[in-house]
């Protein structure tokens, strides 16, 4: 039986990871911070896994070999070193503290001749496998090529926080369970589950930027619309024709955008927009506006979702208003934390000057427009001014 060592068991963790590889038939076994948690899944050596949808619930046991404290060492290096594969899901911010054991392990299977591990990179970090890379050489004093394989994935699974009346260990996620993966850094050779996608037909930066700029996008900009129209769900959001319009149009910007840089067709990438537009609409995951649009200043990021995708649509020649008027309401949660007009023009220009400028009274408009609630007409006029002046 292969096995997977699981460094984090929170909502990718056992949401998306222990679901999809214990269902397999694969050897589980988590490592985590909380020891609530660590204790549930030693207990009842395992979890129930809700895989919910408006047409009803599906409730799968997700079976689980053992877990323990990250913070245990000793143990975390030891159960690496028997792996066929390990994944961390711990978040972005944490990395920097598994770098330590990680090289631990890495040299205790050297010294036990059990040949390189892969370690699936499940975190929401763009070149996650050249972040890790970074940390681990710290340690280790020589590259770490060759002797880890840094895997980056793709995690497209949504996966609300718990609720506050939900019973301890809950873990509540939407159907959609597959996992692209950049298989040419493997160096291990254990037979992967179905749902696990490998794809040589393009570069796995395009799984990413799919990810980033069609499918982190489209949510984060429905969320925010949400606010303006006073919805506490993103499904009830997407629900308003109007937002759906403007939604699938900036997401289409961005697909059109993406084929050009990768030459891949259209076809596929608009069934997967209507396919995330069908999912964000998923009433059972009951997914607040809140959690998916927190953390503007991060999603405003050059190469996050809002202006990253701006970006890639510029360098395609694309006007692209509907992505414009994504980056507005971005922006207006950055003069809703108090940002003044400086720092938010500041914050937008480091996309570049040839990304922003010729766009910048287009999405000065869409802001101001915004301030007062989302009217469609109101946009689409500004649009339509915009574009024939472009034209």
């Amino acid at each position: 039986m292969n096995r997977l060592v699981i460094l984090g068991a929170g909502m990718v963790g056992r949401g998306l990871l222990g679901e999809l590889f214990g269902t397999a038939g694969w050897d589980v076994r988590f490592f985590d911070i909380d020891e609530t948690v660590v204790t549930l899944l030693n207990t009842a050596h395992g979890y129930t896994h809700f895989a919910v949808a408006t047409g009803g619930t599906r409730e799968t046991w997700v079976p689980v070999a053992g877990a323990g404290l990250v913070t245990d060492v000793d143990a975390v290096v030891a159960a690496l070193v028997e792996a066929d594969l390990a994944a961390t899901a711990v978040g972005a911010a944490a990395l920097p503290k598994l770098a330590p054991v990680l090289a631990a392990a890495v040299r205790a299977r050297e010294a036990a001749r059990v040949g390189p591990l892969d370690l699936l990179l499940c975190e929401n970090l763009p070149d996650a496998d050249a972040v890790m890379a970074g940390y681990l050489e710290r340690d280790l004093e020589t590259p770490a090529a060759g002797r880890i394989g840094l895997v980056t994935t793709s995690i497209g699974r949504m996966i609300p926080s718990s609720r506050p009346d939900d019973p301890p260990g809950t873990v509540r996620a939407e159907p959609y369970g597959y996992l692209p993966i950049d298989a040419r850094a493997r160096l291990g050779r254990a037979t992967l589950p179905g749902r696990v996608i490998v794809d040589h037909s393009v570069p796995f930066t395009f799984y990413e930027h799919r990810k980033y700029y069609i499918h982190n996008l489209g949510h984060c900009f429905t969320a925010y619309l949400g606010m303006a129209a006073g919805d506490e769900l993103v499904d009830q959001a997407i629900s308003r024709p109007e937002i759906r319009y403007v939604v699938r149009a900036a997401m289409t910007e961005s697909a059109v955008a993406l084929a050009s840089r990768y030459g891949t067709g259209m076809g596929e990438l608009l069934t997967h927009v209507d396919d995330l537009l069908y999912r964000f609409g998923n009433r059972a995951l009951g997914d607040p506006v809140t959690r998916v649009g927190r953390d503007p200043v991060r999603k405003l990021a050059p190469a996050d979702r809002f202006l990253g995708s701006l970006t890639m649509a510029a360098a395609a020649g694309l006007s692209a208003p509907y992505l414009c008027l994504a980056v507005a309401t971005g922006a207006l949660q950055l003069r809703r934390l108090g940002w003044d007009e400086t720092a938010v023009w500041e914050c937008l220009g480091a996309a570049g000057a040839d990304v922003i400028a010729p766009r910048r009274d287009l999405v000065a408009a869409q802001m101001s427009g915004l301030t007062s609630g989302f009217d469609l007409d109101g946009q689409l006029d500004l649009i339509e001014r915009h574009l024939a002046h472009t034209w």
